[in-house]
């Protein structure tokens, strides 16, 4: 059977904001979904990989040239394998984030056809995010202080699509699909039913609150200290990351920390 969508939601992360909660309640209850007349597709995630199957990584590794397993000419406006009453497709994967050319998201955007396209982000405050980027590279064995992690960081990311120039970023989303949808997750406090709460209700899902499983718990603990000690580096990352950041690194200016 084939599905024409009314509604297509793109997820686009950002990194380290509990997308992987978010992906694994979608497709852990997908059977409810489609009562309500949404699909989490099974396209373009790796599915054959348990570590990875819930994420739709496969699509923007496409549309950023990493992989030619699709066809050239991309079709997401309908649905091949979804049952009667389906109108919206939820496609969701925190790289997303870094599909950032203009011919990149012009295939996306013509890729949904007349469907109407809906962008989420779920933003977070930069020093919290490095922390927690920080302990997950400790435990894949990561022999570096918070410091240099946060220096080298910031001398790979920040060029002129900083990776926390969110306001750029979400503009130029913006020109191909419309504002995006963004949740703050830094006031969210770690706190994943909050998040998916936030989440169902920015893609008009908010009647499924506290149904199906219920999204997995966090691993990481708060670590204040340190994230005390990240502030210094990063506290100004926010506000203009392009201008501040080389006397942030060098330790040059180090303003007053801030959230």
């Amino acid at each position: 059977m084939l599905v024409v969508l009314q509604n297509v939601f793109f997820h686009i992360g950002t990194h380290k904001t509990g997308s992987t909660a978010i992906q694994h309640w979608l497709d852990e209850n997908s059977v409810l979904l489609n009562e309500f007349g949404v699909d989490y597709p099974e396209e373009y995630r790796d599915v054959k990989n348990p570590n990875r199957r819930h994420d739709h990584r496969l699509l923007p590794a496409f549309l950023r040239g990493q992989t030619e397993e699709f066809p050239e000419n991309l079709d997401l406006s309908n649905l091949k394998k979804s049952g009667p009453g389906i109108h919206t497709a939820i496609y969701s994967s925190e790289n997303f984030w870094h599909v950032s050319s203009a011919g990149q998201l012009a295939m996306l955007r013509a890729a949904i056809g007349v469907a109407k396209p809906h962008v989420v982000a779920v933003i977070r405050n930069p020093a919290d995010h490095l922390v927690s980027l920080w302990k997950e590279m400790l435990k894949s064995g990561l022999d570096l202080s918070l410091i240099e992690f946060v220096r080298g960081f910031c001398e790979l990311r920040f060029d002129a699509g900083s990776f926390y120039g969110y306001e750029s970023r979400l503009d130029l989303w913006g020109a191909y699909f419309g504002n995006a949808s963004t949740i703050d997750y830094s006031r969210l406090q770690r706190d994943g039913v909050a998040l998916l709460s936030a989440f169902l209700d920015s893609v008009s899902l908010g009647h499924l609150r506290g149904r199906g499983n219920q999204s997995r718990s966090y691993a990481n603990k708060s670590m204040s200290d340190i994230q005390a000690l990240c502030l210094l580096y990063a506290n100004q990352l926010t506000a203009n990351p392009e201008s501040r950041v080389l006397n942030i690194v060098t330790g040059k200016q180090i303003g007053r920390a801030h959230v």
